[in-house]
C-alpha cells in the first residue's frame, strides 16, 4: 500500500514519520510549546468605567450586586485599587437616577418565570440568586394565579411521552407531583393541579 493510500485510509495527510524541518530544532526535536500569555485587563478611568456600566445596563435590567460583580471582573483591582471607589460611586449614581431599580428588576424576573410555569418557591430562589432576595417580601403571589399556573404546567407535563408511558395511575400521579414540586409549587397546590390535569 502506497503512502498516499495509507494516508487516506487513516485520515492522515502523509507519512506519520515525516516532520517538517521548520518545526524541528537543531537537535531534531520539536521545540517546547510556548505558554499562552494571559490577557491583560484594560486600564480604566472613571469616565470609561461609567460608559461601560451604562452600556451593560442599556442591554438588560440588572441589580446592584450583578452590576458590581460585572465591573469588578472587568477592572484589574490589583493594579487599580482606586477603581473600587469609582464602582461604588457608579452604583450609588445608578440607584439615585433609577437606572438600577430592584423592585422593577424583581417584577421582571417574577413575570418571566411565572410565564415559564414556575412556582413561588422557585421564583424566590431565583430572585435571591440574582441579588434581589429582599424584594420577595414585597411580591404578592396570588394563590389562584399560582394554582392556575400549576394546572397548566401539570397538563403540559401529562402530555409528554415520559408521563403517558407510565401505565400505573399512582406512579403517573407521583411523577407529575415530583415535577411540579421541582418547579417550585407548594405540595398542596401541586396536588390539586395534578388531580385536575389527570381528569382532563
Amino acid at each position: 500500500m502506497s503512502d498516499s493510500i495509507r494516508a487516506k485510509k487513516w485520515g492522515r495527510k502523509g507519512n506519520s514519520s515525516y516532520r517538517k524541518k521548520s518545526s524541528l530544532d537543531l537537535n531534531g526535536d520539536r521545540p517546547a510549546r510556548s505558554r499562552l500569555t494571559s490577557r491583560t485587563k484594560p486600564t480604566y478611568d472613571p469616565k470609561r468605567l461609567m460608559d461601560l456600566a451604562l452600556f451593560y445596563c442599556s442591554r438588560r435590567e440588572t441589580s446592584r450586586p450583578r452590576l458590581e460583580a460585572y465591573l469588578k471582573r472587568k477592572v484589574n483591582l490589583e493594579t487599580q485599587p482606586e477603581a473600587l471607589e469609582w464602582i461604588e460611586n457608579i452604583l450609588k449614581e445608578f440607584e439615585r437616577t433609577n437606572i438600577i431599580n430592584h423592585a422593577r428588576f424583581a417584577d421582571m424576573i417574577t413575570r418571566e418565570y411565572a410565564r415559564r410555569g414556575k412556582g413561588k418557591r422557585y421564583i424566590e430562589q431565583k430572585l435571591t440568586l440574582k441579588g434581589v432576595g429582599e424584594q420577595t417580601k414585597e411580591i404578592e403571589f396570588n394563590p389562584d394565579d399560582e394554582l392556575e399556573r400549576a394546572i397548566q404546567a401539570a397538563c403540559k407535563a401529562a402530555e409528554k411521552s415520559a408521563i403517558t408511558k407510565i401505565e400505573d395511575p399512582f406512579a403517573r400521579k407521583q411523577r407529575l407531583l415530583q415535577k411540579l414540586v421541582a418547579a417550585g409549587f407548594d405540595y398542596g397546590i401541586a396536588k390539586k393541579a395534578v388531580e385536575v390535569a389527570l381528569k382532563k
